[in-house]
């Protein structure tokens, strides 16, 4: 009996001391634009994370902005373009995608 709680007391001493940011994910604001071959503004493209339920379609200057988890998947689409997809890191926050 000592002995598991003695381990589950050291268990949360270095949970509580290192944090749980090796158990979640920081969000970070993505911003971008989507245009076509020819620079211009998509309206209405579907911007999305992949696996998740977070989406917004691009303005009539074809600009989006969204939260999404870091080292997941952005994925722009709209009817008639190929799909547009590229994993999300921390060293950019904006994305000038052209379908």
């Amino acid at each position: 009996m000592k002995k598991w709680l003695f381990i589950f007391l050291t268990t949360v001493f270095f949970c509580s001391f290192f944090g749980f940011k090796v158990f979640s994910q920081e969000t970070l604001n993505i911003k971008g634009s989507v245009h076509d071959t020819k620079n211009e503004a998509i309206i209405g493209a579907s911007v999305t994370v992949e696996g998740t339920n977070i989406g917004v379609v691009s303005d009539i200057n074809g600009n989006f902005m969204l939260s999404a988890p870091s080292e997941s998947i952005l994925k722009v689409t709209y009817i008639g373009y190929k799909p547009f997809t590229e994993k999300i890191s921390r060293a950019k926050t904006f994305y000038n995608i052209v379908l």
